[in-house]
């Protein structure tokens, strides 16, 4: 493994150092770092592997985007905050999101078209606009717990077929399923009327299929 070893400071914005040599697949943050600064690994498409220790509590926005060839990264239960896009365009599979984190921020994971699992931490509250955009999904599962869906946060999800909405969401934004266009079940946690007092914004699932069925009082 090629180590980035030689960062000094507890505190580094590694967005202001841009040059890792070609050759380096995998990286090794050192422990004692506190911060992944915004676009830190921006575009780095030979990256395959990262290793985070346990002392970084804030990923930056776009610090892994278009990592293209970014397939394994485990965010530490340290992390409370990751920015926006922070890893969109990126190749990764699967991710868990730590207990400490409170939101999927916007465009968390936009255009990620081989993401097909996710683990959310017990206090997530929010799904940002466009955070699953054209991601790999064939069944999502959103947790309790989360209040809101956002803008576009599920929109150009081609293979999406099937969903689970807790009864905890009051708010679908606007197009947040659009072109969604295999997306043929709802399975909704709560009532039937529950789900007429949830707001639902423009065109929220404009162009999926006219024969999709909603689900009520679902349970696993």
């Amino acid at each position: 493994m090629n180590n980035l070893s030689n960062l000094e400071n507890c505190f580094y914005d590694f967005s202001k150092s841009k040059s890792f040599p070609e050759c380096i697949t995998s990286i090794e943050i050192p422990n004692g770092i506190i911060e992944i600064g915004d676009n830190a690994f921006y575009e780095y498409c030979g990256i395959t592997n990262i290793i985070i220790p346990n002392t970084v509590i804030r990923i930056g926005k776009n610090a892994f985007a278009g990592c293209s060839s970014l397939k394994n990264i485990i965010i530490p239960d340290s992390v409370i905050e990751i920015g926006n896009n922070a890893f969109s365009w990126s190749g990764i599979t699967n991710i868990t999101i730590p207990n400490g984190v409170s939101e999927i921020s916007y465009g968390l994971f936009g255009r990620c078209e081989s993401l097909t699992k996710i683990c959310f931490g017990d206090n997530i509250t929010k799904i940002s606009p466009g955070a699953f955009f054209d991601t790999a999904f064939t069944k999502f599962i959103i947790p309790e717990g989360i209040s809101e869906i956002g803008c576009n946060a599920f929109q150009a999800c081609h293979d999406l077929t099937e969903i689970v909405i807790p009864s905890s969401v009051i708010n679908i934004g606007n197009e947040a399923f659009l072109y969604c266009q295999k997306l043929k079940i709802i399975n909704y946690r709560g009532s039937k009327e529950q789900w007429r007092g949830v707001h639902k914004g423009d065109h929220w699932r404009a162009y999926c299929p006219e024969d999709m069925v909603i689900n009520y009082n679902y349970k696993d």
